[in-house]
């Protein structure tokens, strides 16, 4: 089972929904949490429809940077308790298989705001006691090295992420992919940080350990998408080409050939 999360950074510009298209096609993700949609709640809901997802939840705005979405298929059991602008909470499962939480999340930009987040993932992790995955864009970095470019973070500023992280239980479920999952140019040159990344606490981590985390490379966005695999990455064998005689027989070969 796979799950995308992505800062889509507005869906207005067609080329983004067809890379959308792409990657729902390629991952085909049970589920799927889209930030900065820059979207109202109609487009989205058409937008579910036309990837071919049974259910969605649409978050409330924030303001220009639209609503959060949720979408996700039958194959999911999906009961969403509670959303914001800069959230959404549910509970994956039922009372007979098993439940865990998944909590998608999108953090606040500005520094003197970033505490409003931290303050929602506590108020969250007081709710409930259930195995938790919690994934999205929380604008913030954990450590120094996930930040290439002008200056260093603040240590206080990432030192209130990590201690948010310990007070709710969370592990970092690591990446597989560049390093790097949002860029930006600002003034005096271009930015790469780690903004993007699911967190999961050890009940969660237990139903499903050999859970791998990959960053798609997406350009429509300046950030990438996550894509969670549940069962972790199966390696596909690497296959040498072989040229087949019988395509010389076809008229376009040497044609295609000279225009490559």
């Amino acid at each position: 089972m796979n799950w995308v999360c992505w800062n889509v950074r507005g869906l207005g510009n067609r080329r983004t929904v067809r890379e959308l298209e792409v990657v729902t096609r390629a991952q085909d993700p049970a589920a799927m949490f889209l930030a900065e949609t820059w979207s109202a709640e109609a487009r989205l809901r058409k937008l579910c429809s036309d990837l071919k997802f049974d259910h969605c939840w649409i978050s409330p705005s924030a303001g220009k940077s639209g609503c959060l979405a949720l979408f996700w298929k039958n194959s999911a059991c999906i009961d969403v308790v509670s959303s914001s602008p800069n959230h959404i909470d549910a509970i994956v499962g039922d009372a007979d298989n098993g439940q865990w939480r998944f909590s998608g999340v999108y953090g606040f930009a500005d520094a003197e705001r970033k505490h409003e987040t931290w303050s929602l993932l506590r108020d969250l992790h007081r709710r409930s006691s259930l195995p938790w995955l919690c994934a999205g864009d929380f604008n913030e970095i954990l450590w120094s090295h996930e930040k290439l470019g002008l200056s260093p973070r603040q240590e206080s500023l990432m030192s209130a992420f990590r201690d948010v992280l310990d007070e709710c239980g969370f592990m970092d479920l690591g990446f597989v992919g560049d390093k790097f999952t949002w860029k930006g140019k600002r003034a005096g040159g271009l930015v790469l940080e780690r903004l993007d990344r699911a967190i999961a606490t050890n009940g969660w981590f237990a139903l499903y350990p050999g859970t791998k985390v990959r960053h798609l490379n997406t350009h429509s966005s300046d950030h990438k998408a996550i894509v969670i695999k549940f069962d972790g990455i199966v390696p596909c064998p690497n296959r040498p080409f072989k040229f087949e005689q019988m395509w010389l027989k076809d008229n376009g070969c040497s044609k295609t050939v000279v225009s490559a």
